[in-house]
């Protein structure tokens, strides 16, 4: 995964505010403010599988001719031991990435319906 954006990286260069005007520093710290305030749910695999046999969302990376390049977001399941991806790309892929499915909506009660 070095080819993606490191989250600590990304939240040091928005600090840095080099270069910036004075609007273009005030929408960073907003962006800083709100990266600080939701931290990424995403995993990567490099670090840590999931530790139960359940369905994942996932980031998919597909690699082309010159290389890896697109990255897809996708569903795949995880058997204690590898990913079993459902894909219609006929080329190489490969799950860098993972997090937990939300709970599902429930919405609000509606005595009403």
């Amino acid at each position: 995964m070095s080819d993606l954006i490191d989250r600590q990286q990304a939240l040091n260069d928005a600090r840095s505010w080099v270069g910036m005007n004075w609007y273009e520093q005030h929408l960073m710290r907003d962006v800083v403010e709100w990266l600080e305030k939701f931290p990424s749910p995403w995993i990567p695999v490099e670090k840590e599988c999931p530790k139960e046999e359940d369905e994942y969302i996932v980031t998919i990376q597909c690699e082309h001719v010159d290389g890896w390049d697109d990255y897809v977001t996708g569903f795949a399941e995880w058997d204690g031991h590898r990913w079993d991806i459902v894909s219609f790309y006929s080329g190489q892929i490969k799950v860098v990435a993972w997090m937990e499915l939300p709970s599902p909506y429930k919405g609000e009660k509606n005595d009403n319906i």
